[in-house]
Order: C-alpha cells, then sequence, then structure tokens
C-alpha cells in the first residue's frame, strides 16, 4: 500500500462520509455535535500521528505511485481518466426507458423540498439536462443505479467548473463541479420505485465511486475503463498487531465490477475494500461506501445488532445514562471492521461503569477487547453521556457517545491479565463544549490492594487499586505511562497510557 493511498484511507476513516453506523435515535443536534468533535479531534490526530508513522515506517516506497528523487520523495499525480461522461454501464445500460425514468428522479429525500432538478434544493441537485446515469444494473437482491449531474449553487445556477465545493455540498471537501446520488430499488424495480440511497454530494470527477449494502453483500465499483479493480475481502491480524491486507484482481471489464462479497451482519465499516490501479499508479485503495437496507428501512437503530455473548469480566455499574447495548455495538461494529464471526473472536468487557461528566453531567465508560485469532488484542472504549438541549436546558435529555481510546496490542498474556491505562476524555457539546478527561487504569482483581503510580508534571502520583483492581483520578497533566506496584512497593509493570 502506498503513502497516498494510506493517507487517503485515514482520510476516509476519520471523514463523516455515508457511513451506516449513525448515532442511535436519542442522539439528537447536541449529541451529534458531540460526535463531529470528536470527529474533527480524531481526524487532526489521525493524520498528524499517522503521517509521523508512515514516515518513520516506510524508508523506501513500495507502491508505483511514488517517485523518488536524489532529493525528495512526491506523489506522483493521478492521470486524468474519463469516469463518468462515457456511456452508461452495468446490465440495464440498454433499457432506454428505465434509463430515462432514472435521470429524472429527484434527489430529495424528503416531499418538503422543491421540485426536483431546479437547482433549489439545501442539498446538490443539478437540473436534470445536466444528469447522466453512470451505472444501472441488477446487483444482488435488487437494482441500483448511479446518477451524476452538475453541482449547482442556489436557484438555476450552474457552480462554475473548478471552484471549490459550494458550501450545500454534503461533502465539502469535494473540490469539484460534479454531484453524485445513488438510487436502489426492489428486484425488478421500474424507474418510479428507485428511491435515493445517502445524501447528494460532490464528487472528484477523476476518482472511482463505490455502493456497498451490509444486509445482501451487494458491492458497486465504478472506475475508469482501463482501471483495474482489485477487491481484499477482509484485513488479517497477525500476532505482532500488523494488519495487512490481500488483494486480488476482478479482471473488470468497462471499469466496472458488479459482485457480492459477504454480508457484514454487523454494519458498521465494512471489512471489504477495493483497490484501483490506472496506468500504474494507485488511485484509491480504501473501504466501499455502504448503507444499510435496515437502517433504510427505518428499524430502530439499537435492533440491528445481533445479541453477541460478551465476557464481563466485573459486574457492570449502570448509572444514568447506560445504555444495554453499547457493549453490543462494539462489539458488532469490531466484527464487521474485521470480517470475522464471533465464534472466531474472544469478546470481553473490561468494564461498564461511571467516569466524570463533562459539564456536572453523569457519563459512562465501557471498555472492550477483542482477541482475534492471532492472540493479538485490541482494545476500544467509548463513553456515553447525557446533554441538555441549550433550547430547552430544563427539559428532554439528549445523549453524546465517543470513542475515547483503542489501541491493538501483540499476542502474549490473556487480555484479563493485562494491565490497561487509558486516557478518556468526555465532551459536553454545544457551541463551547466542556472536557473532562480522565485516567481509567484496569488491572487484574489480583492485584487489589496496590496502587497505580503515575508521574505527572507536578510529581508523581499513587492511586489506589480496588478490590476489583480499579483506579480512577482526574488526568494528570504530562502523564505517559503507569507503573503498577504491589501493596509492598514491588513495582510489577509499567504500561503506556492509551490516549484519544
Amino acid at each position: 500500500m502506498s503513502i497516498e493511498s494510506q493517507l487517503r484511507e485515514t482520510l476516509y476513516r476519520a471523514a463523516n462520509t455515508l457511513d451506516p453506523t449513525a448515532p442511535p435515535p436519542e442522539v439528537r443536534v447536541p449529541g451529534m455535535r458531540v460526535l463531529a468533535q470528536r470527529r474533527d479531534r480524531r481526524r487532526a490526530a489521525v493524520l498528524s500521528a499517522g503521517f509521523a508513522v508512515l514516515i518513520v515506517a516506510i524508508g523506501i516506497p513500495v507502491g508505483l505511485s511514488l517517485v523518488q528523487s536524489t532529493e525528495t520523495r512526491v506523489a506522483a499525480p493521478i492521470p486524468q481518466a474519463d469516469i463518468f461522461g462515457v456511456p452508461t454501464r452495468g446490465s440495464l445500460a440498454g433499457d432506454a426507458g428505465f434509463v430515462e425514468g432514472v435521470r429524472q428522479r429527484s434527489w430529495s429525500q424528503s416531499a418538503d423540498e422543491p421540485d426536483p432538478g431546479t437547482g433549489a434544493s439545501s442539498n446538490p441537485d443539478p437540473l436534470i439536462e445536466t444528469r447522466r446515469v453512470v451505472f444501472a444494473g441488477d446487483v444482488a437482491a435488487g437494482r441500483w443505479a448511479l446518477v451524476v449531474g452538475l453541482n449547482v449553487v442556489g436557484l438555476n445556477t450552474a457552480q462554475p467548473a473548478g471552484e471549490p465545493a459550494a458550501p450545500d455540498q454534503t461533502d465539502r471537501a469535494a473540490l469539484s463541479d460534479l454531484a453524485a446520488i445513488w438510487f436502489a430499488g426492489p428486484p425488478e424495480a421500474t424507474a418510479e420505485q428507485m428511491n435515493v440511497v445517502g445524501i447528494p454530494r460532490g464528487i472528484s470527477s477523476n476518482l472511482p465511486i463505490s455502493l456497498y449494502d451490509g444486509a445482501t453483500g451487494a458491492l458497486v465499483v465504478v472506475a475508469a475503463p482501463a482501471d483495474v479493480i482489485e477487491l481484499s475481502l477482509r484485513p488479517d491480524v497477525a500476532a505482532d498487531a500488523t494488519v495487512t491486507r490481500n488483494y486480488h484482481d476482478t479482471d473488470a471489464s468497462e471499469g466496472l465490477v458488479v459482485t457480492a462479497v459477504e454480508p457484514n451482519l454487523y454494519f458498521g465499516k465494512p471489512a471489504v475494500q477495493y483497490r484501483v490501479t490506472r496506468a500504474g499508479v494507485i488511485v484509491a485503495e480504501q473501504s466501499p461506501e455502504g448503507y444499510g437496507t435496515t437502517v433504510d428501512a427505518g428499524i430502530p437503530y439499537f435492533t440491528m445488532y445481533p445479541d453477541l455473548e460478551l465476557d464481563y469480566l466485573r459486574s457492570p455499574v449502570d448509572p444514568s445514562p447506560g445504555d444495554p447495548t453499547l457493549g453490543q455495538r462494539m462489539a458488532a461494529e469490531i466484527l464487521g471492521e474485521y470480517g470475522l464471526r464471533p465464534d472466531e473472536v474472544d469478546l470481553q468487557v473490561h468494564y461498564v461503569g461511571p467516569v466524570p461528566g463533562a459539564a456536572a453531567a453523569p457519563a459512562t465508560l465501557t471498555v472492550l477487547s477483542a482477541t482475534f485469532p492471532s492472540g493479538a488484542i485490541l482494545t476500544r472504549a467509548a463513553w456515553r453521556q447525557q446533554l441538555l438541549e441549550p433550547e430547552n436546558p430544563g427539559g428532554d435529555l439528549a445523549i453524546g457517545e465517543g470513542v475515547c481510546a483503542e489501541e491493538l496490542a501483540a499476542a502474549g498474556a490473556p487480555a484479563a491479565e493485562r494491565v490497561m491505562a487509558l486516557q478518556c476524555d468526555v465532551l459536553s457539546g454545544g457551541a463551547e463544549s466542556a472536557r473532562k478527561s480522565t485516567l481509567v487504569v484496569l488491572a487484574p482483581p489480583t492485584l487489589a490492594g496496590g496502587f497505580a503510580v503515575v508521574d505527572s508534571n507536578s510529581g508523581a502520583i499513587r492511586l489506589a487499586l480496588t478490590d476489583n483492581g480499579i483506579a480512577v483520578a482526574g488526568f494528570p497533566v504530562g502523564a505517559r505511562s503507569v507503573l503498577i506496584e504491589a501493596a509492598d512497593g514491588t513495582v510489577l509493570d509499567e504500561v503506556p497510557i492509551s490516549a484519544p
């Protein structure tokens, strides 16, 4: 994988795109702000940290998308190609009536939106005469179509080519005058039965576009006719915690892949990825954009997750706003991301209990580990907090939540016997979001009576481990690691602190 492609995948993971892992229904506007702020923070952190790791770890680029001079190493420009201007592709491309009917379908998801194709929608809604059907075809358990058109700003005003995306574009990072939308329908659907999937958004005219349905495994990748499209069904996690992927050529013709892979029964980020190479340059290596038919059918968010068997190492403490489905959701998302079955992963919950919330609101922390077949262990911690709605401070409560730590460690001692130390930052949401930072230490109960010792900017701090091996305190500024001492002061272990 090239540096360029790894950074592109990092951007994809950090961005708020057409991800089916929408927050639960009770996460209203304040909670959404919290999630957005958390994504922004993680995007900046991941980009800065991830880029540093790439520079250190990759001395000589292995991908063909990089060229090297004696002075510096730069990314090769992406070769230009016509992806969206070629004739309609797909099994229904020859059905002129269907193609024309889909071209004229409204891009709006709401009956309250203006007339289709007038440019008056709050989302991209190209004039009908500028639209083209790029793909129309049968997929697993249905029919899909991809339509593009000239992005517009305001009423009936086409955005000048080459200018940055309009402020009302859903994907504001897209520097393109082209907008796109997917339509989906049941098997043998007529054009009138095809409905909008996701949100219209600006796209790059030079990069491939994709759609994946976790419920059926249907996958479509649209690239330039001469592009090489490869698929990787899932990542491989080695015992040393390295993550790799194996790609296979799809023998795609016309720059199009229509296939079915393993369904993602647990929703979340799909395990499958695709790679597109053009004239020897890798132009995309990323997860497909996805939607869940269960979500689109209006089934409540919390019912999307199966009843997974979790091993609770400590009895949960369930203060408000405890969520009995949070651990299930976390486990399900891990299974979905790595393409594994429940019987292939040892799922353990290390902690469900209170942490100090921001702005004096109650908060709950859930810490879960997943031991992969190789023995490597992924630990993920998520917080959840009540939020008062700013417009109604004495009324209904909303919920904010976020991931505060994630770490993939090499195989070794079982997860239940390891010491975990993490920094959890809880945000209050709102225009002036407050932050509460907490240090959480989880040690095996056999170490109860011992101490967690932390060096901070203000000196050493000793925290007593409870009967369950737990220590919780305000995060000491400057802390980087935790020493675990027995009751007699013997140093037993030192672990780094997992930070957001």
